[in-house]
């Protein structure tokens, strides 16, 4: 499954001076994020513990998702030399702890359904990182998000597969069961793994206060709400509809995606025009 490696990059096209401090911001908390790939490798393998070949594949996964982690730490430590990884990831994983550490069974209820809910990961994923990328100037921050919203585009199909081949038919899932999962799990983009992370590497003199989640969520959205245009929710609509089981149109998917990027600047409008990207 790997197509690239950290050795891939044009590294020596950094420039420092095109860095924008808001993507910057991102960063330091998208690499948090993909090192959380670990966690959720055993988590999944747990699940489905009795079906190898896939395991296999949650594996290479795993080690894709922290590849992204690990470029996305090296351009960020170009960017700013002082900051530690280390640290705000301490402060991150002791902040934010979702996944069972025991047991075999899905959060999400069953197999099929974890499957619908990675897609949806995956495809919010994709739609992140190319939004970065089409906001990023700089040139290497440019090529790794490319790289990385490939990837998870790939990942989506993985997990597609699974569920479409063998785990959607074994249970019957409804498109009605999908897309309550579907939209579900679209509820919780502005979870506190996301704001956390954002915290812990932006802010990790300051201690995460699980009471104030609410609020860092609402500071996060506000700021990502801006990164997206349309284009990008079409990319997520369209993903999510098959994931739903559901087949769409571009004029559908195009419709959807601007219907979801309005709503989301309604909801988190800008406040400070440093963050408007766009």
């Amino acid at each position: 499954m790997t197509h690239w490696t950290l050795d891939t990059v044009a590294w020596d096209r950094f420039d420092s001076s095109r860095v924008h401090p808001q993507l910057l911001a991102f960063a330091r908390s998208a690499c948090l994020v993909e090192f959380n790939a670990d966690a959720y490798t055993d988590y999944l393998c747990r699940v489905f513990s009795d079906d190898p070949e896939l395991q296999s594949e949650f594996h290479t996964w795993g080690k894709e998702e922290v590849r992204h982690g690990l470029a996305i730490k090296k351009w960020v430590e170009l960017a700013d030399p002082d900051f530690d990884f280390e640290r705000s990831l301490a402060v991150f994983r002791a902040a934010y702890q979702q996944l069972p550490e025991e047991g075999d069974t899905s959060v999400r209820g069953s197999r099929a359904r974890e499957l619908v809910a990675r897609c949806i990961v995956e495809s919010g994923t994709s739609s992140f990182y190319s939004a970065l990328r089409d906001a990023a100037e700089e040139p290497v921050f440019k090529e790794i998000c490319h790289l990385i919203a490939l990837d998870e585009v790939r990942h989506f199909n993985l997990f597609r597969k699974s569920l479409e081949g063998k785990y959607g038919p074994a249970e019957k899932l409804s498109v009605a069961s999908r897309v309550k999962v579907v939209l579900g799990r679209m509820m919780e983009t502005s979870d506190e793994e996301l704001s956390f992370a954002y915290r812990a590497g932006n802010f990790p003199d300051e201690p995460i206060e699980p009471e104030r989640a609410k609020e860092y969520s609402n500071d996060y959205m506000k700021r990502i709400a801006q990164l997206y245009s349309p284009t990008h929710y079409r990319l997520v609509a369209g993903l999510a509809m098959k994931a739903a089981g559901i087949n769409a149109g571009r004029r559908i998917r195009t419709l959807l995606g601007y219907i979801a990027h309005s709503l989301l600047r309604f909801k988190y409008p800008a406040t400070n025009t440093d963050f408007q990207l766009h």
